[in-house]
């Protein structure tokens, strides 16, 4: 009873929710200057969102690697001479790799429509690299940004330098068989396809909870009893998301998304691969028990994170957070199910790669709202 007691007169007094509290992020920031760096973030997190859902477009057309030309500068197709064009893909493995069906199938105008979808994708990373660096430049001129906010800009300046030459990296490897994940079949690198997506998840992160602190005005939850066990929850699910994103990219490069590899819950050929560890990153069967139970573990976690906070006295927008996690949690399962048990259909492995998203928008918001603020 005290500790409802007490909860309920700490919801009474966060009711007003302009508490005055000032977060390290925005102190000393004008309201102007919040509300311009603030929708900028959002634009940036907005980018990474359709960067990485083409990259998934690309992926599921096998339209990676249609686009041959590595040459970091070219911005044109090369219109009226598509012939040229698909003439040099046909110099590479992976078309030699294609099964003869495949190579039937693909005719000039399929080739050109996949070309495009993976050329969109490449100018599309570009345009982000400006729509960050150009503004950050001009906003740290003024000096728009707090010690703080400059530490995370720098971060995740760091981040978009590395994301371009991580693609071009992982696009080249789908050029020659030795590289590639599974040597049946054309793709890429499952190594630096990883890496490659789990990139921009952190960019997002980082844009996303940044435009919170600056657009939001701080909810206080300092005075909620037992708040710091939700803390610690959010901060699992945040972990729990990002590895099983990270290992979602070996599933997807080795095909392991059949129902055929998971078969039990414990399959007997785990660990077949010496050392040992390869298994994780090139078995395909482990590469699905992995993600799988890295799946469950997630959707525990969102069981207990929503059935212990909703107990507390959550102020309204971390209360609406909480709800978001919850169906987006079990949209999330039933999306991965369903690519599983259909073998991998390509609109809802889409779907499933973004939601993942989506799921990770609404815990970051989570633990935005209830994040410990100074006194």
């Amino acid at each position: 009873m005290g500790n409802l007691k007490s909860s309920t007169i700490a919801y009474a007094a966060g009711k007003n929710f302009k508490t005055g509290i000032i977060h390290p992020v925005v102190s000393g920031m004008v309201q102007a200057s919040k509300n311009k760096v603030g929708a900028w973030l959002l634009i940036c997190a907005a980018g990474c969102y359709m960067g990485v859902s083409m990259g998934g477009l690309t992926r599921l057309n096998e339209a990676a690697m249609k686009m041959t030309d590595r040459h970091p500068f070219t911005w044109i197709p090369p219109f009226g001479h598509w012939d040229e064009e698909f003439e040099k893909y046909k110099k590479f493995d992976e078309y030699k790799m294609l099964p003869t069906e495949e190579r039937q199938e693909l005719t000039l105008n399929e080739f050109i429509f996949r070309w495009l979808l993976v050329y969109f994708h490449r100018i599309g990373g570009r345009m982000l690299f400006f729509v960050f660096f150009i503004p950050c430049g001009v906003f740290w001129y003024k000096g728009y940004f707090t010690s703080l906010l400059k530490r995370r800009m720098f971060m995740a300046g760091l981040l978009m330098f590395l994301q371009i030459p991580l693609g071009w990296y992982m696009l080249n490897s789908g050029l020659h068989r030795e590289l590639m994940a599974n040597k049946k079949k054309p793709g890429v690198s499952q190594y630096r396809m990883a890496f490659h997506l789990i990139d921009p998840f952190l960019m997002f992160g980082i844009f996303f909870y940044n435009a919170l602190s600056l657009l939001l005005q701080p909810q206080n939850h300092c005075n909620v009893a037992k708040i710091g066990n939700a803390r610690l929850f959010g901060k699992i699910l945040i972990g729990l998301l990002l590895v099983g994103s990270f290992m979602g990219s070996f599933l997807t490069a080795l095909d392991a998304a059949e129902p055929e590899y998971a078969r039990a819950w414990f399959p007997d050929d785990l660990w077949v691969l010496v050392p040992k560890w390869r298994n994780l990153f090139e078995n395909p069967v482990t590469a699905n028990f992995v993600h799988r139970y890295l799946g469950y573990a997630t959707f525990a976690m969102i069981n207990v994170t929503f059935f212990y906070s909703r107990r507390l006295c959550l102020l309204p927008r971390a209360s609406l957070a909480l709800k978001g996690i919850m169906a987006l949690g079990y949209s999330q399962l039933f999306l991965g199910i369903i690519t599983m048990y259909f073998r991998d259909p390509p609109v809802v492995a889409w779907l499933h790669q973004n939601f993942a998203l989506h799921l990770f928008s609404a815990i970051l918001w989570f633990a935005h709202e209830i994040r410990p603020l100074p006194l």
